[in-house]
């Protein structure tokens, strides 16, 4: 049985990195949306190039990869196995249960 103390620490604690993880990912999408805006203009009619540009930017690759570090990494943490959400959407994924949740 979990006290309700660790309860209230676990839900702080999930607020905390779900704050943090919303800042980094704003913050990334602004810094990725700066360094597109430096870059020579992007075309639909040149895929190619257009992706060797943004591939080869290492501002845009750097706020990229700071977007991506931020989202799996709260999720990871917030989903610990002894929570009743990530049970929850265990049965969830796993289609309908008419039984109840195990304890």
């Amino acid at each position: 049985m979990i006290a309700a103390s660790d309860v209230s620490t676990q839900s702080g604690l999930a607020l905390v990195l779900a704050f943090a993880s919303t800042v980094l990912i704003n913050v990334a999408y602004l810094r990725q949306h700066d360094a597109a805006a430096a870059l020579p203009a992007l075309s639909l009619r040149r895929p190619l190039h257009s992706a060797h540009v943004l591939l080869t930017d290492r501002s845009w690759l750097r706020a990229s990869h700071l977007k991506v570090q931020a989202s799996p990494s709260t999720s990871r943490r917030l989903r610990s196995r002894h929570s009743p959400s990530f049970r929850a959407s265990r049965r969830a994924e796993s289609g309908f249960s008419l039984s109840p949740p195990r304890e």
